[in-house]
């Protein structure tokens, strides 16, 4: 599967079903070809068969809803880890 980065979220679609359904209906692919859903508030990520990847990206460029410009890229995953601070140590007495 290909991961690929759609700028629509909750904000703008209330569930996967309706998210898949839009995706489906402006790239011309059957909801087969669409795996895993990721959805955030702002953007979601979605994998897609290798082989209709490409064709997601080109159908999506003149896609709009609600008057924005709706883009699909290709979807990298941030590396950012989050630093975990020092755990405290406890001494094993019970406090009163």
């Amino acid at each position: 599967m290909h991961k690929l980065f759609i700028n629509m979220g909750q904000m703008d679609v209330d569930n996967k079903g309706q998210l898949l359904a839009f995706i489906c209906d402006n790239s011309g692919i059957s909801g087969d070809s669409v795996g895993k859903i990721d959805m955030n508030r702002t953007h979601s990520y979605f994998d897609v068969a290798p082989d209709v990847s490409k064709i997601v990206k080109e159908r999506f460029k003149n896609v709009s809803k609600s008057g924005r410009s709706i883009r699909v890229n290709d979807g990298e995953v941030s590396t950012y880890k989050k630093k975990k601070g020092k755990k405290r140590k406890h001494s094993g007495k019970k406090r009163k």
